[in-house]
């Protein structure tokens, strides 16, 4: 082959790389995680607000029904507290979600920003919610019970203790780790192509 017809075949390929991302399949797929991520923040909302709710309601219910149980109604206050934060933080998170686009980035961005807000909620909730359950508990067994303390300590504290553990795992296996590859996809995202 002469010189000229080299130029020839040379000229006639295209100037696209030999390995391209389908941008349509990776958009849906982007799209996808988003929404898992949307579900899973909601859904851990929804289950807090419900919880801390159903506790506010429960707790002096039971200590009305006793005729004692002062350190219910706080604790009880305490969780309606809880469940209004929440409520009110939710709200604020829908609120700021309205400002994305439907881009590929704005999609990664946000589903960090859920992430990140999760982790945070999942955090809080450990001191807001079940510290004041167990102080509750722990009154009530000291206050109540007679023969069967170290049974019912050593099961309040194996509920804590699994309380925190499993939040803290869920945290460091699931949370952080969509967050690390959504952070990585952004990366790739704006690094301009070379």
């Amino acid at each position: 082959m002469n010189y000229d017809q080299l130029k020839v075949v040379w000229d006639s390929q295209d100037d696209e790389p030999m390995f391209l991302i389908d941008h349509d399949t990776l958009n849906a797929s982007v799209k996808r995680e988003g929404r898992a991520v949307a579900e899973l923040v909601s859904a851990g909302e929804i289950a807090i607000i419900a919880v801390a709710l159903a506790t506010a309601v429960i707790l002096p219910l039971d200590a009305w029904r006793e005729g004692d149980g002062l350190h219910q109604y706080l604790v009880a206050a305490i969780c309606l507290a809880v469940g209004v934060y929440a409520w009110v933080n939710r709200r604020q998170r829908l609120a700021r979600e309205i400002d994305y686009d439907q881009s590929m980035l704005s999609t990664v961005e946000k589903a960090i920003a859920q992430l990140k807000y999760h982790e945070r909620a999942l955090k809080i909730m450990l001191w807001s919610f079940h510290l004041p359950i167990a102080i509750t508990a722990g009154i009530g067994l000291t206050l109540y019970t007679d023969t069967r303390i170290p049974v019912l300590w050593g099961g309040l504290i194996l509920v804590c203790a699994l309380a925190w553990w499993g939040t803290r795992r869920d945290i460091r296996k699931c949370i952080r780790p969509k967050r690390t590859n959504l952070e990585s996809l952004r990366t790739k995202l704006l690094t301009p192509n070379t």
